[in-house]
């Protein structure tokens, strides 16, 4: 085995700089410095006695502190080639003015990549400038000279002078020996040129006589003609004489060097870097039509070189079992790269490839004496030999099995140990028990008496006192444990298949389809149009797929075998279905119609059993196991109480009678539970029985913590669907906590990136109905829960964490998170599949499905869990590149440009675009309450300046809040940020400075659809109330400020109109004195309660009531309210 060994120097200080008067690159070196390419030059040249008219070459590596496609950038006055890592990059040798190019190459982090420039001046003063792009990068910047290492002295030797050499074939006389006469002139006529006959690839080759390191190889071309004779050229180098060979298979020979090169503009010559050792140079045309290969000249730059040596190792002792690592010392006086073979090592131990160490863990005790060899590139080497003793080693674990454990019963455990003569062991079980006394015995048993996941140590005393231990969690479930407590709806539903492991459904909201996936083989099977905005699906007992279209009110029924659409049901008009879940024994389905605040009952053939009001916003549904109870979250919390003012709180609130249908429609007035002691301001789940009618309300309070970097107050919101535990009598809910508590105004103190929100899993006793505060788990760096799944065991909870493209493993009686699986972006549905041992993460932005195999943790008590496929979910996407990639962006708080320890990302305020139902107190960044907008139907900047002040003037704008509350870096440049005003909202502009903050405002500037409102008429026009409405708002003149199409005036500060709803808490805007407001847009408001800059009017009556400066009739109100609500995209 053969590495390079890393003599290097740490930090660089630039290429090697060598300059030649004339732009010839010719002559003596008059200047030779060590430097980074980033200059301008005067008329008079560069300094150092180099005269206007120079040419300059500069040759070394870069070591990059980051890999990955990098891109790099050329500016300069005049001619200039670049080689990076053997790649013409830029070709541009003619005089010009200022000028760049561009070129890219894919460079290995903390690897030297060869670096070759050629540059001339053709007088007038001159510029040159490296500069380089990175992944992550957000633009440009120089490429500094701590990345840049210098080559050596370069020889100016021709190596191949009057060397043997030969031609694929001859003609006109021009013997390959021409190539290597010394004879530069380029006509032939002087009886110079090396000339091929006509054919394909012709090539030319010399033999140097052995091995040796060249720097570069020069090509004089013919000047009298036919100059793409030295054109479209290859040029190998090798160790073997290379006759026999053809141009592909030396071009997939990793043992020879290959250099490719256009070059259409060639002088006199070309320089071609090689930047390796050989002992043939091969000059070859890369275009396979036939032509002529013509050489002038043919010249070899390189050094010969001194033998290395090597520095004989210490004797070596050590453990088996036991990590070693030891660095080998090598020196070359010509600082050639020096590669190591060993032999005789212990078993179990290698070189590694990268560090230049022998590294591993021996396995077999015995004594040895290894060998190692250093070579330089020519195969000049040298040896060393030492002793290594390698003993018995230190007890450690290679199996033992950890599967999960019933409460009360025995565990017992029997780990095979390797290495453990003369070991005693010692157990400590992490329940509270004492650690067991120390024992020749590993094996034991426990019994943990309450569920939980405990972290269990097995202590490994070796003979000659030396202690080690092993690590693994033990999970332990309660009685009832073992099936499933309930369902869960949301964008994934499993489908059996057989015995293996079946298919898994998804949604793909933007595409307007759902996919089935062959989960055994890894692949996407089909993928099936449906509705517009599929939002979720269940199976049926009929192996039928029902699919809830949000946007187009309807369910589509799918085959389940073949694929195919059977029936389309369609709902109220505006009703946006959510969600869809199986209830009762008869196949009925449920699904939420959250703009309505109703659920719909459907039979198995879609026939309409009725609607029963479930609340406003009802969407996400869990069914539980008997299938007579379903527990109905409303996605967004109402207003707590005082939220519209600087002291908001959580008082309690009256339960109401609700109205409720029977399955024939008919209106009956349903019997609600006595209000729990518990009831409160906070999330809400309405628990609904089969009859249709809300049996209770489920409240999620708000919580009291100490703001921290690890808790914090807040209010549940964005609630998802809830997960049932096996025994049905505790029930998990995913969500966000927004903490509306905090502000400049409110306490005193801002809005930061790890207090605004948050992410939780709230734990609900199903028995009473009331939450368990004391329960719920506060998932640190992230912030929203989106879906949640519990395992059938009941020992384990996992949570979908959209903001952190992860999913965490909690344990729900310990209240604590154990790990972290990286999956996709934005995961928001889980699905567990029968059996417990896999889970699968539906990322809604990745496109993808991230399968996790949980045998690692069930068998075993390991937390080294990882996905193990990731399927794609569709074929061909439907939004443009810039707007997918400026979505992905907006669910995102991983990347650090965004969002800091992932925390806030733009959807954690505008989940789908829309908005949260917040008033949050913006005091400390120069404005005051704000009532959160939706971003639907605005189109970005199509409806005039942005947030209620008209603070921002594009989209581009969020940069700043970016930075200043989620805590990110930003996705400009941090000198184009602070150029100008243009880190100030309604500076400089932005856009057009970073192409990802670009796509941010292209996605948000795609939300130009209004939803269709379901309270108007069927055709989608205004009812009589309606039409009523709009009269009195063109008698009251309203169109004076909601005018238009967009129904607003609103363009920039001159648009602002003041109505007296300002109070001291509506703050300032942008630090200055508030005045006056911007002008909303009226269309979708029946969507967006509560209404106004700061939440204050709960109605839209309270809205209109609330301008003083309109005296709208009472016999108005109601009318012109009904106008409002009825303003859909129509």
């Amino acid at each position: 085995m053969s590495i390079v060994v890393d003599t290097r120097p740490t930090v660089g200080e630039g290429l090697l700089g060598e300059y030649f008067g004339g732009a010839a690159l010719a002559g003596p070196v008059l200047a030779q410095r060590r430097e980074a390419l980033n200059f301008t030059f005067a008329e008079t040249g560069p300094g150092s006695g180099v005269p206007g008219v120079f040419s300059a070459r500069w040759r070394g590596s870069i070591r990059p502190t980051r890999g990955g496609a990098t891109r790099f950038r050329v500016e300069s006055d005049d001619g200039v080639r670049v080689w990076i890592a053997g790649k013409l990059i830029v070709d541009d040798w003619t005089p010009h003015s200022p000028s760049t190019r561009e070129g890219q190459v894919d460079l290995a982090q903390g690897v030297d990549h060869p670096v070759f420039v050629e540059y001339f001046n053709s007088g007038g003063g001159g510029v040159l400038r490296l500069t380089q792009m990175r992944p992550g990068d957000n633009g440009f910047a120089p490429v500094p000279a701590t990345e840049l290492f210098a080559a050596r002295a370069g020889s100016t030797a021709n190596l191949a002078a009057t060397r043997p050499a030969t031609m694929s074939s001859v003609s006109n006389g021009g013997l390959a020996s021409r190539a290597v006469d010394g004879n530069v002139n380029g006509a032939i006529s002087a009886n110079s040129i090396a000339h091929s006959g006509l054919q394909s690839q012709p090539w030319w080759q010399v033999d140097l006589g052995s091995s040796v390191p060249l720097d570069y190889v020069r090509i004089w071309k013919r000047t009298d003609c036919c100059a793409d004779r030295a054109q479209d050229l290859t040029v190998f180098v090798a160790g073997f004489d290379m006759t026999s060979r053809t141009h592909a298979s030396l071009v997939a020979d990793p043992l020879v060097a290959t250099r490719t090169f256009g070059a259409s503009t060639i002088n006199d010559f070309i320089d071609v870097p090689v930047s390796a050792a050989g002992r043939y140079v091969r000059v070859q045309k890369t275009t396979t039509p036939t032509s002529y290969l013509n050489l002038a000249e043919v010249q070899v730059f390189g050094l010969t070189s001194g033998a290395p040596t090597i520095a004989t190792p210490a004797a070596q002792s050590t453990r088996t079992g036991t990590a070693v690592s030891l660095a080998l010392t090598a020196a070359d006086p010509d600082n050639d790269p020096l590669a190591f073979r060993a032999t005789g090592l212990p078993p179990g131990l290698a070189i590694d490839a990268f560090r230049g160490m022998i590294s591993g863990s021996p396995t077999t005790a015995g004594s040895y004496r290894p060998t190692v060899t250093v070579t330089d590139p020519i195969g000049l080497a040298a040896s060393a030999s030492f002793n290594w003793s390698v003993t018995g080693g230190q007890p450690r674990v290679t199996a033992l099995e950890a599967t999960p454990v019933q409460a009360g019963a025995t565990k017992s455990y029997a780990p095979t140990i390797a290495d453990g003569a003369g070991a005693t062991f010692s157990w400590r079980f992490g329940d509270g028990a004492a650690d067991t006394a120390f024992s020749a015995s590993s094996a034991t048993s426990h019994v943990f008496a309450r569920p939980g996941v405990f972290s269990v140590v097995l202590v490994m005393r070796a003979s000659d006192g030396a202690i080690s231990t092993y690590a693994f969690d033990q999970a332990v479930f309660a009685v009832g444990a073992g099936t499933p407590g309930g369902t869960s709806s949301g964008g994934s539903a499993h489908q059996p298949s057989g015995a293996g492991l079946g298919r898994l459904w998804v949604v793909n909201r933007d595409n307007d389809t759902v996919s089935v996936i062959d989960l055994d083989g890894r692949r996407l099977l089909a993928e099936v149009p449906v509705g517009r905005k599929p939002w979720s699906l269940v199976l049926t007992g009929r192996n039928q797929i029902w699919v809830a279209n949000r946007e187009s009110a309807s369910i589509t029924v799918v085959d389940g075998a073949t694929y195919q659409v059977l029936r389309t049901i369609a709902l109220p008009a505006g009703s946006r279905p959510s969600d869809v879940a199986t209830v009762g024994q008869w196949g009925d389905v449920a699904v939420t119609l959250e703009a309505t605040g109703q659920i719909m009952l459907l039979g198995p053939l879609g026939e309409n059993y009725g609607v029963g009001d479930a609340g406003p916003g009802p969407r996400r549904i869990a069914v539980n196991a008997a299938r007579d109870k379903a527990y109905i979250s409303r996605f967004i919390t109402p207003p707590i109480r005082g939220e519209s003012t600087a002291a908001p709180s959580a008082e309690a609130k009256p339960t109401k009678k609700k109205k409720k249908k029977n399955k024939k429609g008919d209106d009956k007035l349903a019997k609600s539970a006595a209000p729990s002691p518990a009831a409160a301001f906070g999330g809400e789940i309405r628990v609904i029985g089969l009859s249709g009618m809300v049996e209770r309300t489920i409240v999620l309070g708000p919580s009291d913590a100490v703001d921290t970097e690890v808790s914090g107050r807040g209010v549940p919101n964005y609630l998802g669907a809830m997960a049932i535990s096996p025994d049905g009598k505790t029930g998990w809910v995913p969500s966000k906590m927004d903490n509306v508590y905090r502000g400049m105004l409110r306490d005193g103190q801002p809005l930061n990136f790890q207090n605004t929100v948050r992410a939780i899993v709230s734990r609900v006793d199903l028995t009473t109905g009331l939450e368990d505060l004391s329960s719920r788990i506060d998932v640190d760096n992230a912030g929203v829960v989106s879906a949640v799944a519990i395992h059938p065991n009941g020992a384990y909870l996992f949570a979908a964490l959209e903001t952190t493209r992860t999913v965490a493993v909690l344990d729900p009686v310990g209240k604590r998170e154990l790990m972290r699986v990286p999956v996709g972006q934005a995961p928001n549905a889980l699905t567990l599949l029968p059996g417990g041992r896999w889970l699968v993460a539906h990322n809604l932005m990745d496109r993808s499905v991230s399968m996790i195999d949980l045998q690692p943790l069930l068998t075993n008590g390991d937390r080294r869990l990882a996905v193990a496929s990731t399927i794609r979910t569709i074929g061909t996407e439907k939004l443009t590149a810039t707007v997918l990639r400026g979505k992905q962006l907006f669910y995102d708080a991983v990347d650090t440009r965004l969002a800091r320890d992932g925390y806030i990302s733009c959807a954690s305020c505008h989940d789908d675009g829309e908005g949260d139902g917040r008033v949050w107190d913006l005091t400390g960044f120069g404005e005051g309450l704000r009532n959160t907008i939706s971003l639907q139907g605005h189109g970005g900047m199509a409806q005039g300046f942005l947030h209620w002040t008209g603070n921002f003037d594009e989209v581009q704008d969020f940069e700043k809040q970016i930075r200043d509350l989620a805590g990110g870096t930003g996705l400009m440049t941090e000198a184009a940020y602070l150029a100008g005003t243009r880190a100030q909202p309604l500076g400089d502009k932005k856009a057009g400075l970073s192409a990802d903050l670009d796509a941010l405002a292209a996605y948000v500037s795609s939300l130009t659809v209004t939803p269709r409102s379901p309270y108007a008429a069927a055709n989608g026009g205004l009812t009589a109330a309606g039409q009523a409405g709009l009269a009195a708002f063109n008698r009251l003149q309203c169109g004076t400020c909601h005018a238009g199409t967009p129904y607003t005036i609103s363009a920039g500060a001159t648009a602002l109109r003041s109505v007296g709803t300002i109070k001291p808490a509506s703050g300032k805007r942008l630090g200055e004195t508030l005045t006056r407001l911007d002008v909303p847009t009226l269309r979708g408001a029946w969507a967006t309660a509560p209404y106004l800059h700061d939440g204050s009017a709960p109605t839209l009556q309270a809205a209109i009531k609330a301008h003083t400066t309109l005296a709208v009739p009472d016999a108005d109100l109601d009318s012109l309210a009904a106008f409002v609500r009825e303003l859909g995209p129509q």
